[in-house]
């Protein structure tokens, strides 16, 4: 092949991949698929036939880096909003790939997760090398043909202004820019949020949760629990089916149940940002918010709690490794995944099945009698519900459940996360059944354990956007169980109904609302 006509063809590849680059449909900007950004690749092409030299070494240069950047943040783009059902953050999300990382361990094995991160990785670093080259072609192309492609370039960014619409005209400079913008907004988020940390009700007069005297409470995280399941004609039948058989249990046993809804700050995931929106009553729907709240001195429902006479416990079977975070909560006890018993099987990333957490909680923290010990305000995360969704536990009598190896056949059951997730009907359905599970526990524990407890039951943040369907739902349904009515019957006043579904048509309490509700609920003052 002559050389001309390999740098013409060399040219032609670099058209071609930085065409698709340009092309490739942005999830979170709503870019049109298929739209073809005619002026800014006709500007590109313009460019390296008419620069010559240092100028067109630059300009090749310049291109393939920006282009590797733009790819990146497209791809980063459609895994947040896959995951979370918003863009990526280019000032708060890059924590998230560590934790990205070890959520991919747990589906594919160490092995499976670090050959997927070193191929990315590889094509990232391979991408501006190859297209550079190829680019590179421009430059030994005959005159005659370097005049007819900038023509060409030419008459491309021109028809990009002729057609109707933004056809041609799909911007990947309007993505950059959003981007710029959204860093600019949460620098000034910063400085605003500071000046909210201020801003505390309980400073001049902390609450005394009066009305709870002789009484726990625990808290309990469902993760990913959303309200959208229970709207669903399909799958949420058996949550429903499940909520309904709950309550009748409930109700013959004594116990008053009602049911409300609450809107997490976040979807898909981050479930420690929810959590800390209950209990700093605080939105905390960034990381930078997050990290400045654990470093300030406002202090949590928990340490509110703990200060008025209850010993404050965090249960977290989800925490395998350091948590310095916790020393914002003012826990008296934390229990993590290492501190529970479990020696089972793990679930693909769920460390241990939620009956197993439950009653380690009443092993290790309420075994006394309540006249024998102080009163607990517990803080549980339970995670069965956890995306894979697979595999599925199963309730076993709580005498059998021992160091939790009962558990180690149902560990083995199931299909593959990598089979499951390449059938979205399929998903969904393992979902629904999670929850089935996660309910199930949530029962037999209060039926067992649950005198002189008030039992605050709420999702941590809904799924990711692939299991609710089209559309964006933030909020997560709450249950709130005791023997007392008097305590289940002041959340009346926020709207909360009687038996175990929402209604769709009262308003959902914002999850940062909830710290200073409960402390007026249940105070004097």
């Amino acid at each position: 092949m002559t050389p001309p006509r390999r740098a013409s063809l060399a040219a032609l590849a670099g058209i071609a991949g930085l065409a698709a680059i340009l092309a490739l449909p942005d999830a979170a900007a709503g870019q049109a698929s298929g739209s073809l950004p005619a002026f800014e690749l006709g500007a590109a092409v313009l460019a390296l036939c008419l620069l010559g030299g240092a100028g067109h070494r630059a300009a090749r240069l310049a291109i393939a880096a920006l282009a590797t950047l733009l790819l990146a943040l497209k791809l980063l783009d459609r895994g947040t909003s896959a995951a979370f059902g918003r863009p990526f953050d280019p000032l708060d999300d890059w924590s998230l790939l560590p934790k990205a990382a070890h959520l991919l361990a747990g589906t594919l094995g160490p092995v499976g997760a670090g050959l997927a991160i070193l191929v990315v990785f590889a094509a990232l670093l391979a991408l501006p090398v190859l297209l550079h080259r190829c680019l590179g072609g421009f430059s030994r192309i005959g005159g005659r043909l370097r005049a007819g492609t900038a023509t060409a370039a030419l008459l491309a960014m021109a028809l990009a202004f002729a057609l109707p619409g933004d056809a041609g005209r799909a911007s990947n400079a309007e993505l950059v820019a959003a981007r710029v913008a959204l860093v600019r907004a949460a620098a000034e988020d910063r400085r605003v949020f500071a000046r909210a940390l201020e801003d505390d009700p309980t400073r001049e007069a902390a609450p005394r949760f009066e009305a709870l005297a002789g009484h726990d409470v625990v808290v309990l995280f469902v993760e990913s629990y959303g309200t959208a399941i229970l709207r669903d004609a399909g799958h949420g039948a058996i949550v429903r089916d499940r909520l309904a058989a709950l309550a009748r249990r409930l109700g013959h046993a004594g116990y008053v149940l009602r049911s409300g809804a609450m809107t997490a700050p976040v979807a898909g995931g981050q479930s420690w940002l929810a959590r800390a929106s209950v209990f700093s009553g605080l939105t905390i729907d960034r990381q930078s918010r997050y990290e400045t709240l654990i470093a300030s001195g406002r202090p949590s429902l928990n340490r509110l709690m703990a200060e008025a006479g209850w010993e404050s416990v965090a249960v977290m079977p989800a925490i395998t490794r350091d948590w310095p975070e916790a020393a914002w909560s003012g826990y008296d006890r934390i229990l993590a995944a290492g501190e529970l018993g479990y020696r089972g099987r793990p679930f693909d990333w769920v460390t241990m099945p939620d009956q197993f957490t439950l009653a380690a909680f009443q092993r290790l923290v309420r075994m006394q009698p309540p006249g024998d010990r102080r009163p607990v305000m517990a803080e549980i995360a339970l995670i069965s519900s956890h995306a894979p969704f697979t595999p599925l536990a199963r309730l076993v009598p709580e005498e059998a459940l021992g160091d939790g190896s009962v558990f180690d056949a149902m560990a083995r059951e199931g299909p593959a996360p990598a089979e499951l997730w390449r059938d979205t009907e399929r998903v969904r359905d393992h979902y629904a059944r999670s929850l089935d599970y996660t309910l199930s526990a949530i029962g037999d524990f209060v039926l067992r354990h649950g005198d002189d407890t008030l039992f605050v039951i709420l999702g941590d943040h809904p799924p990711a956007p692939v299991v609710t369907g089209p559309g964006l739902f933030r909020d997560v349904p709450v249950h709130v169980i005791a023997r007392d009515a008097g305590l289940v019957d002041r959340f009346a006043a926020l709207g909360w109904v009687e038996g175990p579904l929402p209604d769709a048509s009262r308003p959902a309490l914002a999850m940062a609302d909830f710290r200073q509700t409960f402390a007026r609920l249940f105070s004097a003052r």
